[in-house]
């Protein structure tokens, strides 16, 4: 196969800010710590600190994973192999996030999972002494289904009609066969399409999240490369950074950091894309997912009649971390 190459400047498709950091314009140099080639990897390598509690997370993802195994599903020595890297210090991932658009949504769903698979491999070769593991980390609990509920396939939209509220991950998919039906119909019978009906068929049939659903789907496609796949709406995952949200919360540091940020780039030209709020998270509960404000020295849930002084709603965090999400 031949390929021809064209440079971002000149497909016309990305922003000035984009192609000079491309370029590796010298004023953005102050506003990122390394470059996005092996010799940047080589300099975060050497002085790259995990923080994390690895056995939380390989627990974690163990039992995420049997969900799916528990449906006939068999996961990939691969996978397992790269469960297992997880608890070792020298393991690193390549982390990939995107909504839980169904039927893989967007193409660049797909190229953002293949971009870290290939990168993870990549690395192996250049540094063998560590472990590089891809991961696709599940939006779960956003909200936005508008942004979700439909495909494109063959010049026709695929649409999920259904009312949702709440995190999407949360979503029971049972309301989705008559768009699975009209996906299955496009798709037609020529080279993969029944063994990706039959995948597409099983997750959205066999799951009542849409979560688990999505992972299914994901692991079919992706799983014999090593993909490991993670759902975030956990109460043991959320204990490990509750205290990063109590923080946050109550200090309102990302907004301090984001707006002084905002205002170097500013002096540089820079469009802005990112316009912190002073509070950066969400409340989480069935059906419902509404901003946290700070107003009248009370924290309010927005169009909710929920509110916490400050105390009730560190003890929130502390006990119940998994009713917070940030806001992605």
């Amino acid at each position: 196969m031949e390929a021809s190459c064209i440079s971002y400047k000149n497909t016309g498709y990305f922003s000035q800010t984009v192609i000079d950091y491309i370029d590796d314009a010298a004023e953005l140099r102050p506003f990122y710590s390394h470059r996005p080639n092996f010799n940047g990897f080589a300099e975060l390598l050497k002085t790259k600190k995990v923080i994390a509690d690895r056995k939380v997370l390989v627990q974690v993802l163990t039992q995420q994973y049997s969900r799916i195994s528990a449906s006939g599903h068999a996961i990939a020595n691969v996978v397992t192999e790269n469960l297992d890297l997880l608890k070792n210090d020298n393991t690193y991932t390549i982390t990939t996030g995107h909504q839980l658009n169904i039927f893989a949504g967007p193409l660049y769903f797909i190229y953002k999972i293949v971009t870290a698979i290939k990168l993870s491999h990549q690395l192996k070769e250049k540094f063998p002494d560590k472990n590089f593991v891809p991961v696709y980390w599940m939006a779960s609990e956003d909200h936005d289904f508008a942004e979700i509920n439909y495909t494109n396939i063959g010049g026709k939209k695929v649409h999920w009609w259904y009312e949702a509220s709440g995190a999407t991950g949360r979503i029971n998919p049972d309301t989705i066969r008559q768009a699975l039906n009209q996906y299955k119909g496009v798709l037609g019978m020529e080279h993969h399409a029944p063994e990706l009906a039959a995948i597409v068929e099983t997750a959205y049939t066999k799951f009542d999240k849409l979560a688990d659903a999505t992972r299914y789907m994901v692991d079919a496609l992706f799983g014999k490369y090593g993909l490991v796949i993670i759902d975030a709406d956990d109460h043991r995952l959320k204990q490990q950074f509750a205290p990063v949200m109590a923080q946050d919360i109550t200090e309102q540091n990302s907004f301090k950091n984001i707006t002084a940020t905002n205002k170097q780039l500013e002096k540089l030209g820079v469009h802005i894309q990112v316009n912190p709020r002073e509070i950066n998270f969400f409340y989480l509960a069935d059906n419902l997912r509404e901003r946290i404000v700070f107003e009248d020295n009370t924290y309010k849930v927005l169009n909710t009649e929920i509110t916490f002084t400050k105390d009730e709603l560190l003890t929130q965090i502390n006990q119940n971390p998994e009713r917070l999400a940030p806001m992605w």
